[in-house]
């Protein structure tokens, strides 16, 4: 006998969560020799944490100071953390797509 098909669309439950703070300051690693600070998104993917650079510069800033505002004030509003992190990536000034120059 086959078994009933569920007809009802299937809904993932996210797995990313909110950290105790979502916005904290960091150092970069590596061979940067600066002193200045940055502003970083950080959540939970499964048992991963993960961190997203909010762009903007430095936190002496305005623009980064701003943007960090406005981060927080949109997770207090109860957006989840794939919804900030979409907010955070439309601000990149990077491309996503390489262009081949070789023609």
């Amino acid at each position: 006998m086959l078994a009933e098909i569920d007809t009802e669309p299937y809904s993932c439950p996210e797995v990313l969560r909110f950290t105790d703070e979502p916005i904290n300051l960091y150092y970069p690693r590596g061979t940067s020799n600066t002193v200045n600070q940055y502003f970083r998104f950080s959540y939970r993917d499964g048992k991963r944490m993960r961190h997203l650079h909010i762009p903007g510069g430095n936190t002496r800033n305005s623009k980064a100071i701003e943007r960090a505002k406005r981060v927080q004030a949109f997770v207090n509003q109860g957006a989840t953390p794939s919804q900030v992190r979409s907010l955070i990536e439309g601000w990149q000034t990077r491309p996503n797509t390489r262009v081949n120059t070789l023609f």
